[in-house]
């Protein structure tokens, strides 16, 4: 037993180099991962998400306010970006057009300059007697970076005051959040067209829902250590099981195992106990899988 734990302190690099292991988490491996493996070259880090749908407060069917336009801010949370594709809204409709700020991460400034805003949305609806809840998918959908915020302008043109329907918030509220963004409220819009006469109202916002994507940060040996430590646990377990003669795992090329292990979402664990139990009453300590990483 004492020459095999000898013999297993020291790893084979993958390019014919061999050096010896700085901890006994590196011995775990039996076999080492291919240094090929390790190129981020080989990895697409980021992945589109799926689509989510998050509601404000008050529908628009129950909002307090109508007019022909809302003006909102969306801000993103992080750790990755998100993509905006649409909203839902509700109103008699008509013509109907959103923009987008140019400006990432700034206040709307002239809300009348027409040229500080671009046109992500333009249809003509057909108007509806009464209110009507209707989809609203952007020709071009938006991204808003980490830590960012983007303007948003729903107009409406038509010419009397039940185009949008809208909600009354106090300034500088949050409408909704979630884990990945929030939506800030803005102005409200009263005029049949978007940027000449009329007149705006504050403490306006959105009244349906966003739908939009956020960004799926994806497993690599590069990402290992930005991921919470329930998923971390069990990746590393896998890999010391993968690595150790007759272990089923052990059939699989690493090439396949770790192709896995990138359909694993950020929290698919987050909820679910440590893999390590406590021992004596003790939790058993673990040492990070860095030194996989570092020293092959």
């Amino acid at each position: 037993p004492h020459n095999r734990m000898e013999a297993d302190r020291v790893s084979n690099n993958g390019d014919g180099r061999q050096s010896p292991s700085s901890s006994s988490s590196s011995s775990s491996l039996k076999r080492p991962l291919p240094s090929t493996l390790y190129a981020e070259s080989r990895w697409n880090l980021l992945a589109p998400g799926r689509t989510v749908e998050l509601f404000t407060r008050v529908s628009g069917e129950a909002a307090d306010h109508s007019f022909n336009g809302v003006v909102f801010f969306i801000e993103c949370k992080g750790p990755e970006a998100v993509t905006i594709d649409g909203f839902s809204v509700s109103g008699t409709m008509g013509r109907t057009r959103i923009y987008a700020h140019k400006e990432l991460g700034t206040q709307l400034g002239s809300t009348d300059d027409a040229e500080v805003w671009d046109t992500v949305y333009t249809k003509n609806l057909e108007q509806s007697r009464t209110m009507t809840t209707v989809d609203l998918m952007l020709d071009t959908p938006v991204r808003v970076e980490p830590g960012k915020k983007r303007g948003f302008y729903i107009h409406v043109q038509v010419p009397h005051d039940e185009g949008l329907n809208y909600q009354s918030y106090p300034d500088d509220d949050v409408i909704i959040e979630d884990k990945h963004l929030k939506i800030l409220t803005g102005v409200g819009r009263c005029g049949s067209t978007p940027f000449v006469g009329g007149w705006w109202r504050p403490g306006r916002g959105l009244a349906g829902s966003v739908k939009y994507r956020a960004e799926r940060l994806v497993w690599s040996p590069q990402t290992h250590l930005r991921f919470p430590q329930s998923l971390r646990s069990r990746i590393e377990a896998m890999l010391i099981l993968w690595s150790r003669e007759g272990s089923p795992l052990s059939i699989l090329p690493a090439e396949c195992l770790l192709h896995v292990f990138t359909f694993l979402n950020w929290d698919d664990f987050e909820d679910q106990a440590s893999l390590v139990p406590p021992m004596n009453g003790k939790t058993k300590k673990r040492r990070s899988m860095v030194h996989f990483w570092r020293d092959w």
